[in-house]
């Protein structure tokens, strides 16, 4: 994880080891994130957020993004 573990910034796009892109939208009072997953709002506690954000990355990204501006490829 490459973030602090007091938690994700607002406004901050992260992937997240399971694929999706979360956006921060809000940090709660009682320690809840509100985010967007390319869809509608969600919120998550901070103990099962924090811990599955590998990075912090454009909210546009794709695999394909990705791969090209580190010159790797799937093929």
């Amino acid at each position: 994880m490459s973030i602090p573990p007091e938690g994700p910034e607002v406004g901050q796009c992260y992937l997240t080891e399971d694929g999706p892109v979360r956006k921060v939208m809000r940090l709660l009072p009682d320690g809840r994130i509100r985010y967007r997953y390319r869809g509608p709002l969600s919120t998550l506690d901070h103990r099962s957020c924090v811990p599955t954000i590998e990075r912090p990355v454009p909210c546009n990204w794709t695999p394909e993004s990705d791969a090209s501006s580190t010159g790797k490829s799937d093929q």
